[in-house]
């Protein structure tokens, strides 16, 4: 028997364009300002991998690399990496430089998508 296999929402931007249409979209997405380079950036990996893994959150999770979308990283006023914003109605929410435990951060999505305008 195989195991059952889940459908990820983690999603790397591969153009700056992707990143609006996702935002525009209403859905509630986190995303993850990241260089190739950083190493907090690795960890957060893991912390973003293990939220998306449990399902306990219905939240899509866009990765977008700082180095490669310099426009985008210049429009957002990017100035370090890893950088963690929470896109709610097509509205920014939160946004926060570094990370939180795996538990922190689900309970602040939980706390966010609870939220009403």
């Amino acid at each position: 028997m195989c195991p059952t296999r889940y459908n990820s929402m983690i999603k790397n931007i591969n153009y700056p364009n992707e990143f609006h249409e996702a935002v525009a979209t209403g859905k509630f997405i986190l995303v993850d300002f990241y260089a190739d380079w950083c190493e907090p950036c690795k960890w957060l990996d893991v912390i973003l991998k293990e939220i998306d893994e449990r399902g306990v959150v219905d939240v899509e999770i866009l990765k977008v690399n700082t180095d490669t979308h310099l426009d985008l990283t210049h429009e957002l006023n990017l100035k370090s990496v890893p950088v963690l914003m929470v896109f709610k109605e097509g509205k920014l929410s939160w946004r926060m430089t570094g990370f939180l435990t795996t538990d922190e951060m689900i309970e602040k999505l939980l706390s966010i998508s609870r939220e009403t305008e």
